[in-house]
């Protein structure tokens, strides 16, 4: 089948046609507004004292824990959760199909009312080499420290 020059030129026109008419449509379209921060509860900001909840995790990763929030100093470490304004729940799940080394949990917590202000996971990187799980798991760990940091490092006004 031939087509005829006629018809080319009258394709040609008409696909030049719907570009041309296109070009005001997308110079019209807005870039993508830069998402605002999630508002982080101001009890994050204003809280003094903090308890630390084991939920889950061994000694020796509570302590590690518990070490670098106390060496931190933002909040007062406190060992009735009665006493805080937030409770800090740390807890470890272990692995399942598909991602067999498991996760920290960090949640926030206010402690009167006992709702989640904020929560945070940190996947432990699975590895098949054993002197490598340990540093990966304590890796992970160390990670949730920087992630409390860096939230309440957040002016309060971000509100």
């Amino acid at each position: 089948m031939r087509i005829s020059t006629t018809t080319l030129s009258r394709l040609c026109g008409l696909a030049l046609g719907i570009a041309f008419a296109a070009i005001p449509l997308l110079a019209s379209k807005q870039p993508s507004p830069t998402p605002t921060p999630d508002p982080v509860p101001v009890r994050i900001f204003t809280a003094k004292r903090v308890f630390i909840s084991n939920a889950g995790v061994d000694n020796e990763s509570y302590n590690r824990f518990y070490a670098a929030i106390k060496q931190w100093g933002k909040y007062e470490l406190v060992s009735d959760p009665s006493d805080a304004d937030l409770v800090f729940e740390i807890d470890f799940i272990s692995g399942y199909i598909g991602y067999p080394s498991g996760h920290f949990g960090l949640k926030i917590l206010d402690s009167k009312t006992r709702f989640i202000l904020w929560t945070f996971v940190e996947n432990v990187d699975y590895t098949a080499r054993i002197s490598n799980q340990s540093k990966n798991f304590y890796r992970a760990l160390a990670n949730l420290v920087p992630d409390v940091m860096n939230l309440a490092a957040q002016p309060a006004n971000a509100q």
